[in-house]
């Protein structure tokens, strides 16, 4: 399951509160929405083994390890295979949450 990824706050979009971390930040497509296509691997993170992807229309995503496959082992296998510029889906959208730093925290840039 694909996670968008906010901009700004903590809150759910689903839920519609907070504001800054909903949905409507980055135009993320409401849960239960397949993409069939079009998503681009961006970065995968090698501890975490989370999967950045911009999906069609710039908008950023997150697939985690876990989701990649029903095994953990398959899972990780896979994502530690996929490249930046791979293209990835089908991908079911999940709710939409803001994966940055704690607002009192600095951000971090990603390796580049």
């Amino acid at each position: 399951m694909l996670r968008g990824s906010g901009g700004g706050g903590d809150a759910d979009a689903d839920t519609g509160e907070g504001g800054e971390g909903e949905r409507s930040d980055v135009g993320a497509p409401p849960p239960g929405t397949v993409i069939e296509s079009g998503a681009v691997v961006k970065r995968v993170d090698e501890t975490t083994g989370n999967v950045q992807v911009t999906l069609p229309g710039g908008i950023p995503g997150v697939v985690t390890a876990a989701q990649m496959s029903d095994h953990p082992l398959t899972g990780a296998a896979l994502a530690a295979a996929l490249k930046p510029g791979d293209a990835i889906g089908p991908l079911v959208a999940g709710p939409a949450r803001y994966w940055g730093p704690a607002k009192s925290q600095p951000a971090i840039q990603p390796d580049k």
